[in-house]
């Protein structure tokens, strides 16, 4: 099923995100997902650079592309985009109405406060026409993700080693983590950042306060159930 269009706010180019960080997940399942629940009508997707996907994989190619000042001109592996707007994900407004809002990877997560997250659900739900849905995936607050002093290898081959490595303020709900990337003969290079992750009972809370409602949620994007198992947990809300 092909989409009318996507716009996105907060973008990082391809190029920039694969150098950054190591790899793309182009998310197959999780597009068509996606298309399904946007039914032909425009989609908006919030903090793009987060994943790398959708906006390399989306059906339907027309983009217009709503970013931060620091990326506008970063947007080299989007060769389809028209137009390009500065903007804040939790505080401007576009024109349009869309039947789908979404946000994926640890793009919530990356806003550093509840009220900043607060603020985005408000701002999904006034872009949403009324029966349309906001879209939320994010790391399960109780999977290994959130666990203090955990390193990942994300990449090794025999002259580039890449890996995350984080630690964990169960109070404040905050992790510190770090992508460290080292290539022979030059100097490791660090992408630092703050995460503050909510549980799935907070974020439903954040969803109400904003007039959504929650109608599905999942452990995955094959759409299984979501249990203290899963290390993704996919909420979709509606707006009422």
């Amino acid at each position: 099923m092909a989409a009318q269009g996507i716009s996105t706010i907060g973008l990082e180019s391809r190029s920039e995100w694969e150098a950054s960080v190591g790899y793309v997940t182009e998310g197959t399942i999780a597009v068509q997902c996606l298309v399904d629940l946007a039914a032909g009508r425009p989609a908006l997707e919030f903090v793009v650079g987060t994943t790398g996907r959708p906006a390399f994989s989306w059906p339907e190619r027309s983009l217009l592309v709503h970013t931060t000042p620091e990326f506008s001109t970063a947007i080299d592996g989007l060769e389809e985009v028209r137009s390009v707007k500065c903007g804040n994900v939790i505080a401007d407004r576009l024109e349009e109405e869309f039947g789908l809002v979404f946000i994926l990877g640890p793009g919530l997560f990356a806003l550093p406060t509840q009220d900043d997250q607060l603020r985005c659900f408000r701002n999904a739900a006034e872009h949403l026409s009324d029966g349309g849905h906001f879209l939320v995936e994010v790391p399960s607050s109780l999977s290994a993700w959130i666990e203090n002093g955990k390193c990942w290898t994300i990449e090794v081959s025999p002259d580039r080693v890449v890996f995350l490595v984080k630690r964990t303020d169960l109070v404040a709900q905050r992790i510190a983590q770090c992508y460290v990337e080292m290539r022979d003969g030059e100097t490791p290079k660090v992408r630092s950042m703050i995460r503050r992750y909510a549980s799935p009972a907070e974020m439903d809370l954040m969803a109400q306060m904003a007039g959504l409602q929650l109608v599905r949620r999942w452990g995955g994007w094959e759409g299984h159930e979501f249990t203290k198992a899963s290390g993704t947990v996919i909420s979709v809300y509606e707006k009422q």
